[in-house]
């Protein structure tokens, strides 16, 4: 899928995954924090719900264990573990209600997953969600 010209930016963040207590087979793209932060404060201006940093930081799940055609091995990620990636995404904020993205493609992802036997697949960048924000209040409760 093609990024519409307009809105199109540019980031880069670092290969991660199979860190432990995480679900076997999910590895990221760790972007930078700051996205999150600063389209929270755009979105907020709405005043629409505003969201939480995600477990793993701003980022990009590009291959997801048990969701993906096979579990991939940490040892097949250890040649791309802390590379560099870069990625384009674009506006809008798409939102379900519990968590908020945008859309992204990435060259670099697409070559991993195929290198790894994966099909291509639409990559988001996941910016927050409200599921902290729904377990904090929870326990407040």
């Amino acid at each position: 899928m093609d990024l519409p010209p307009h809105n199109l930016y540019s980031s880069t963040g670092l290969v991660r995954g199979g860190e432990e207590g995480q679900k076997p087979g999910w590895y990221y793209l760790k972007c930078d924090d700051s996205l999150g932060e600063y389209y929270k404060w755009f979105f907020s201006r709405d005043l629409v719900s505003v969201w939480w940093p995600p477990m793993n930081g701003v980022h990009i799940t590009f291959i997801s264990g048990e969701k993906d055609s096979r579990l991939v091995q940490k040892g097949e990620m250890f040649p791309f573990l802390g590379e560099l990636v870069e990625f384009d995404y674009s506006l809008p904020i798409f939102t379900n209600r519990r968590a908020f993205w945008m859309t992204v493609q990435s060259k670099r992802l697409d070559q991993i997953r195929e290198s790894l036997g994966l099909p291509q697949r639409v990559l988001h960048l996941t910016l927050g969600n409200i599921k902290n924000a729904l377990r904090q209040s929870y326990r407040n409760d």
